[in-house]
């Protein structure tokens, strides 16, 4: 998913997903959102009452850049590279 921002509410998050993969649901977002939370890998804050932002926390982001590495050895791609 590419957002210009590093904050995302859970309603783009989900929208994404679902084009993405049609198996993907609300109620297993919401777990997963909330375990990242818990490990602090993003923060939430509360827009209004039916909506939640998250943003990356630095160890989120150290996470994904390990995980790009991983990533990036194991397809022999550069990390940013399309591959087409």
């Amino acid at each position: 998913m590419e957002h210009n921002s590093d904050t995302t509410d859970e309603w783009a998050i989900t929208y994404a997903l679902e084009y993405a993969s049609p198996s993907a649901d609300y109620a297993r977002l919401q777990s997963t959102l909330a375990t990242l939370t818990a490990h602090e890998l993003i923060t939430s804050r509360r827009v209004d009452e039916g909506t939640s932002e998250y943003t990356p926390t630095d160890a989120g982001r150290a996470l994904l850049a390990g995980r790009a590495t991983q990533l990036e050895a194991a397809c022999d791609v550069a990390v940013g590279e399309r591959i087409t």
